[in-house]
Parts: C-alpha cells; sequence; structure tokens
C-alpha cells in the first residue's frame, strides 16, 4: 500500500492530522510550488485542503479558481485575510466557484456584509457574482444595497442582476432587436453648401 493511500482524509473542515500538515509543507520548496499544486486540477482534495492553511493569497485564490476545490476547503477559505485587494478578489472567486454550496456562499454574504458596513473595501464585483447565484434568496442579498459601502452603481447591477434571475424572459428578450425608426435620406434643401 502506497504511503498516500495510507493518509487519512481532512474532517469537514478540511482538518488534517497535526503530522500530515507538516509534512505537506516540506514537499513545497517555494511559493511557486505552492501555487502550482493548488491550481493543478489532479490535485487531490487532501492536498488541497492542506495548502488552505498555507500563508500565500495568491495560492488562496489558485485555490478558488481550481474547478477540483472541494466546498470544505472553499469554506476554510472564506476567513482567509490579506489586504482588500486581495480579500475581494478571493471573495469574487469563491461566489463564482461551480463548487460553492450554499453554506460557502453564506459565509461570502457575511464576509461581504462585514466589509459594506465598515466601508473599509469595496467589494462590488463579488457582490455582484453572488447576486447570480440560485442558491441564495434574492431578499438574502438585497440587504446588502443598503449597507454604506454599497455605492449606486453596485445597487443598480445588484438589482439588475436579481430582475434578470427572476425572470428567464429577460434573456430572449434582450436579443430580440428592436427596429429603429426609417430616417428619410432625402436632405432639405437649405440653399447653402450642403
Amino acid at each position: 500500500m502506497s504511503a498516500d493511500a495510507t493518509r487519512s482524509a481532512p474532517d469537514r473542515r478540511g482538518k488534517l492530522p497535526e503530522g500530515e500538515h507538516e509534512e505537506a509543507h516540506r514537499r513545497f520548496h517555494t511559493p511557486a510550488d505552492y501555487r502550482d499544486a493548488a491550481s493543478d486540477p489532479d490535485t487531490d482534495g487532501q492536498t488541497l485542503a492542506q495548502l488552505a492553511e498555507c500563508p500565500y493569497p495568491f495560492v488562496w485564490q489558485a485555490l478558488a479558481s481550481n474547478p477540483r476545490t472541494p466546498a470544505c476547503v472553499l469554506l476554510k477559505l472564506c476567513s482567509q485575510r490579506d489586504s482588500p485587494w486581495n480579500d475581494s478578489r478571493l471573495l469574487r472567486l469563491l461566489a463564482e466557484h461551480p463548487n460553492a454550496d450554499r453554506e460557502v456562499l453564506l459565509k461570502v454574504l457575511v464576509e461581504l456584509e462585514a466589509r459594506l458596513l465598515t466601508s473599509t473595501s469595496r467589494p462590488y464585483a463579488a457582490v455582484l457574482a453572488l447576486a447570480v447565484r440560485q442558491e441564495l434568496e434574492p431578499d438574502e442579498l438585497q440587504r446588502l444595497a443598503a449597507l454604506p459601502g454599497a455605492s449606486s452603481r453596485m445597487r443598480t447591477g445588484l438589482r439588475r442582476r436579481l430582475s434578470e434571475r427572476a425572470s428567464p424572459t429577460n434573456e430572449k428578450a434582450a436579443l430580440v432587436r428592436v427596429p429603429r425608426p426609417q430616417i428619410s435620406s432625402a436632405r432639405p434643401k437649405t440653399g447653402g453648401l450642403w
């Protein structure tokens, strides 16, 4: 039996037994090794869970971009902090992730509320990405528009995405061409150069 087969799997929260966490860190010699493993769609779930604990925000973002990252790892990433820009990008990637279940999306929603309440960052792209997710109810998302950090543009985008989500016929209506009014090609005689 291989050494990989004898390792225990992460629990629901992505936690690993103590010794295995240290072993994973010995395999990665540079930050690029962490990033490459986090981006690789062939990386196993156990390693992805280990990588969520590394200190590099670009690795967190690579994990959030990897379509094979499980929901338990995404949930762990929701609470990672670095800088307003990196945090907003991470929250947007989590909101867009195909494996993000309702629990992950609710955690992203809580994080967005906290940022919009304090007005310390502007995670508008994450708010708009969350607005298209069917796992959340429109009422849960609409309260973001009333927070102090919400801009007029974000409120408009949120309202638009929620209304598009509510009526699937809007997509078809957008594809219908509205004819332009006919403009006469005859020019009036003005007596000038024209």
